[in-house]
C-alpha cells in the first residue's frame, strides 16, 4: 500500500484549521482533524481516487465532507505514494497555483 508523505505546508494548514476551530468549538477540531486524518488515509489505499488539476501539473485535489461543507486536500503522486500539498476548508478562499 502506498505511503501517505506530508509536506510542511500541509501540516502547518492542518495547524491552522485546528487552532482556528479549537477557540470556537474544541470538539469540532477534533473531528475535522479526524476527518482530514481519515481522508488522508483513504488517499493512501486509493492514490487515485482525487480529481486531477487542469493545469498539466500533476495535481489532484479530494474533497472530505465535514458539516455543511468540508475539506480539500491537495497532492500530487510520488510513484504511487500520495504527496499532500496543502489542506484547506472549502470555503477558504485559495489560489489554484
Amino acid at each position: 500500500m502506498p505511503s501517505v508523505i506530508w509536506t510542511r505546508p500541509a501540516l502547518a494548514d492542518v495547524e491552522r484549521v485546528f487552532s482556528f476551530l479549537k477557540e470556537k468549538n474544541p470538539d469540532a477540531a477534533r473531528r475535522a482533524a479526524q476527518t482530514i486524518n481519515h481522508a488522508a488515509t483513504q488517499l493512501g489505499e486509493m492514490p487515485h481516487i482525487g480529481v486531477r488539476m487542469p493545469d498539466d501539473t500533476g495535481r489532484r485535489e479530494y474533497f472530505t465532507p465535514f458539516g455543511k461543507h468540508g475539506y480539500i486536500l491537495r497532492y500530487m503522486l510520488d510513484e504511487e505514494n500520495p504527496v499532500i500539498l496543502r489542506v484547506w476548508h472549502g470555503l477558504e478562499l485559495r489560489d489554484y497555483s
